[in-house]
């Protein structure tokens, strides 16, 4: 009877134990789901955080477009001077940081120094955000296709500095377009305007 019981018992304690390992190897398959879910470029965390800065970008454009149709529709005598300085005091107000405004073309160039973001208004109000002048990397492959990129990754070269990309691919001193199958750019690029980079016509 004595033996019976054992028996009982450590069969019990064996169930239990392959249970709960059971239970430990769910959770955490549930937990790696969850994180997955969360974090990753598709995660709701990383979505969340593309909504609010999608959100701060357009309110900061509708703020500027907003300053400009003030000026437009105020009694201010129309000099180029003077919008420059109503729009540099109107956004430092409302934005609460430094803000260089400047002339450009027909427009006005808005620059926020302490978030690093420029924009551009435009005459008939429209205001567009410009990128700030990047690196451009770039790829060759065995297939004639050419992809560029404003980061550096394992495999890819600095576009000006490489001899091998540049004496191979259509430059200001090499125009080789019949070379060029198809040019990927994996991420936004603006290279410097008084550099020559990639003839892509």
């Amino acid at each position: 009877m004595e033996k019976s019981k054992e028996k009982n018992l450590f069969k019990n304690s064996g169930i239990t134990l392959i249970a709960l390992v059971i239970t430990v190897i769910v959770l955490l398959i549930l937990a790696g789901v969850t994180v997955a879910t969360l974090t990753g470029d598709n995660g709701l965390l990383t979505k969340a955080n593309e909504a609010k800065n999608s959100n701060e970008e357009a309110e900061t454009i509708e703020q500027i477009k907003l300053s400009y149709l003030q000026y437009e529709t105020g009694k201010y005598k129309k000099t180029d001077e003077t919008l420059v300085d109503y729009m540099k005091t109107s956004l430092e107000n409302i934005f609460n940081e430094s803000i260089n405004v400047e002339k450009v073309g027909k427009g006005i160039k808005i620059t926020f120094t302490k978030s690093d973001k420029i924009y551009k208004c435009n005459p008939n109000g429209e205001v567009k955000k410009l990128m700030k002048s990047t690196n451009v990397y770039a790829k060759l492959d065995d297939n004639d296709i050419l992809y560029l990129r404003a980061t550096k990754k394992d495999g890819y070269k600095d576009y000006l500095n490489s001899g091998s990309i540049k004496s191979n691919w259509n430059t200001a001193g090499n125009a080789n377009r019949e070379k060029i199958k198809k040019v990927i750019i994996e991420e936004p690029i603006a290279p410097l305007t008084t550099r020559r980079y990639v003839y892509l016509l």
